[in-house]
């Protein structure tokens, strides 16, 4: 490995989906409860160390999709859509038996703006970008 591919690796895995991808995430989520209409349920900024177990989470899967993406493992777009469908019925349960739910919505949409980043952070360790 040549040292151009190790610094985009280091850009894509560590500066996009972790130093990048936590405010990022924040902010569309932010975004995402405003349009909504609905109160956070997480902090306006990060807290250090994590408080809240989303944040880890979501730095955790921004990594490990980012590799696995990167490094075109099979089959990684279908455990995207399962790992959002899995996270999402842990969370909200049914959304809610009457219909969908607002604050079901912002996550299932949270989801899937943390795994664009993800798929940014490969694009940029695969060369694509950078």
């Amino acid at each position: 490995m040549d040292a151009m591919t190790v610094i985009r690796w280091c850009i894509g895995v560590i500066g996009i989906s972790i130093i990048v991808g936590t405010p990022l995430s924040y902010l569309w989520y932010g975004i995402l409860c405003s349009i909504m209409g609905i109160q956070r349920k997480l902090p306006r900024i990060p807290t250090i160390p994590l408080r809240e177990t989303g944040q880890l989470t979501g730095i955790v899967e921004r990594v490990f999709f980012t590799v696995s993406v990167a490094m075109d493992l099979s089959g990684t777009a279908i455990a995207m859509i399962a790992w959002v469908a899995a996270k999402n019925s842990i969370l909200w349960p049914g959304f809610t038996k009457e219909g969908g739910s607002a604050q079901g919505t912002v996550s299932l949409l949270s989801s899937i703006g943390s795994m664009l980043i993800a798929l940014l952070g490969a694009a940029i360790c695969k060369g694509k970008l950078f």
